[in-house]
This record gives structure tokens, sequence and C-alpha cells, in this order.
């Protein structure tokens, strides 16, 4: 993990340095606010220890730069100082910082602020992560949303479709379920057999339709179509 520090002090920047890479950290150094800003905006990187007194920019002007400047990543700013006054904190708090390291460095501190600051990277990290699959997994159910409604539509026209061509075929045509009762009835039916549709709908159809010897032609008929049989050519002036 990248470290940048910002410390116009040569012998503290070098002892920073040192103690961070014997850390394991990977460092860069600026020995003023503005250059600091400058490689960070070369080379972002998502730990900044900077000191607070510098030169052309101060650590509290770097806090507010880094914090303003749009991050894909959060970066953990730790403010070096030896003011320990609550409303200076309050000040570093309010431009950005994140802890603060207390001059002269003690490198037991500086390991435990560490510490710190990679169990924040790692949750902020796990939360974008979790983010980025949330928003993938609403960008599917969008994309299944869009598919199921075209799918719909087109259901719903070829609805229509088979509606406008079972209403106006010129042969008798209705459908009723395994108990005999119709639920759908075209116009030939009713020029064919004289009911309206609304005389015949979920009603069976041996009360009106087919009564007598047609009624038991039918119910046979009924009874080999349910068991599997096909019916072929069937021809009768009852029906």
């Amino acid at each position: 993990m990248r470290v940048l520090i910002a410390e116009d002090s040569t012998v503290s920047a070098k002892v920073l340095e040192h103690a961070l890479k014997q850390l394991g950290y990977e460092v860069g150094v600026a020995h003023d606010g503005k250059q600091a800003w400058e490689l960070f905006c070369t080379e972002p990187c998502p730990i900044v220890i900077t000191d607070w007194e510098m030169p052309e920019m101060d650590g509290l002007e770097l806090c507010q730069q880094i914090r303003q400047a749009s991050q894909e990543e959060y970066v953990y700013l730790i403010l070096l100082t030896g003011r320990d006054q609550k409303e200076d904190k309050i000040r570093a708090l309010e431009a950005g910082a994140d802890d603060f390291l207390t001059k002269p460095l003690d490198p037991v501190e500086l390991r435990a602020c560490l510490q710190v600051a990679q169990r924040i990277l790692s949750a902020e990290a796990h939360l974008r992560e979790q983010n980025q699959r949330l928003n993938e997994a609403y960008e599917e159910l969008q994309t299944q949303h869009e598919n199921l409604l075209a799918t719909q539509q087109l259901v719903q026209h070829a609805n229509r479709r088979f509606v406008d061509l079972f209403e106006n075929l010129p042969i008798a045509c209705f459908t009723f379920d395994t108990e005999g009762v119709l639920h759908e009835w075209n116009c030939s039916a009713e020029q064919l057999y004289g009911y309206r549709k609304e005389e015949v709908l979920f009603r069976s159809m041996f009360e009106k339709v087919f009564r007598d010897e047609s009624a038991a032609r039918m119910g046979e008929l009924m009874k080999m179509v349910l068991a599997g049989s096909v019916v072929h050519g069937v021809e009768s002036q009852d029906f």
C-alpha cells in the first residue's frame, strides 16, 4: 500500500519515510502542500500523512483539496502536528482529517494509526464492492423487467390476433372445459346455433346448445378427447 508524505522538514520526512518503509509501505515524499497535491493528482494513494504547517499550502488546505476532489476510493488523511488544543483538532476534522500523529514521531503510535487506517480502508473497499454488486444486480433486474414487459406486449399482441381470428372465422368455434362449461363462442357459432354469447358463456353447453341425442353424442366425443383420442372428421346434422 502506498503512503504519500507531505513534510517540509527534510529530517522529519526522512524519519517518517524510514519508519513507513520498515512497516512495508511504499512511500512518496513531498516537501510542501502544493507539491503533495500535484503528486496526489498524478498518482492518488489511499493514505496521506501531512504536516500541518508548510509553505505554499498547509496541511489543512491539502486535506480540503483532497476531500473536494472526486475520488472513487476513500483517502485516509493523517495530520502530523505538535498542536494538541481541542480547537485545533476540531479545525482539522472539519478540513477532512481522519486522524492525528503527534510530533515528535512515535513509531508505536504510527503503527497503531496505520492499522486503524487499513481497517477503515478495507471496510470502505468492501462496502464499495457490495454496492457495485447491488448496482449490477439492479441493472440485471431492470433488464429482466424490460424483457418481461416486451414479452408481455408480444403475448398481448398475439392474444389480440388470436381473438380477431377466432371471432371472424367462418366456422363455428367454441371452447369448453372438462365440465362442459363454455368459455369462448365466436360469431359463426352464434349464427349456426342461434345463441348469443351472453346467453351461453360460462354455462354448460348441455343447457341450451346440445340436448337429447346431440348431447349424448357430444358427451361421448368429450370422453374420447379427454382420454387422449384424436377425433377426425366428425359430421352430424344434430350439431
